[in-house]
Formats: C-alpha cells, sequence, structure tokens
C-alpha cells in the first residue's frame, strides 16, 4: 500500500512540474535544442523526480566510481 501512495505522489508531482516547464517552453526549445512538447515533458519529468529520484541516481553514479577504483587498485596491485 505504502509503494502505490509513493507512486501516486511521485506522479502528481511529475505532473504538477509541467506546468512551470510548459510555461518556460520556448526557452527551453532553444537551450535544449528539443521541440516544445518533449522539452516540456522532459524538464517537468526531471524537476518532478525530487530528490528520491536524484540521489537514486547519485548513489549509482557513486558505485560506479567505487567499481572503478576497485578495478585500478586491482590492475596496479595495490
Amino acid at each position: 500500500m505504502e509503494g502505490k501512495r509513493k507512486a501516486i505522489l511521485q506522479s502528481l508531482a511529475m505532473a504538477w512540474e509541467i506546468v512551470p516547464a510548459f510555461i518556460a517552453s520556448p526557452v527551453l526549445s532553444q537551450i535544449t535544442g528539443l521541440n516544445g512538447a518533449a522539452a516540456t515533458f522532459a524538464m517537468g519529468f526531471l524537476a518532478g523526480g525530487d530528490s528520491g529520484f536524484w540521489n537514486a541516481i547519485l548513489s549509482c553514479i557513486l558505485q560506479v566510481k567505487e567499481l572503478k577504483k576497485l578495478e585500478v587498485i586491482d590492475k596496479c596491485g595495490e
């Protein structure tokens, strides 16, 4: 039940963030090079993802960094 609630709240946040992205779509189109609708939805989803979304991406990047570090240590024998 908690997972459903989180999914609904996340969907609402993304939908709500599309509104300011829609208002800024002419500028977003120039910056991103995407057409108006694609830029609007992309920015809405990215902004609505909130900190949980970005923390998940950051943790994945940090894990890749650690794996690369271990790979280099393994190759160099340190």
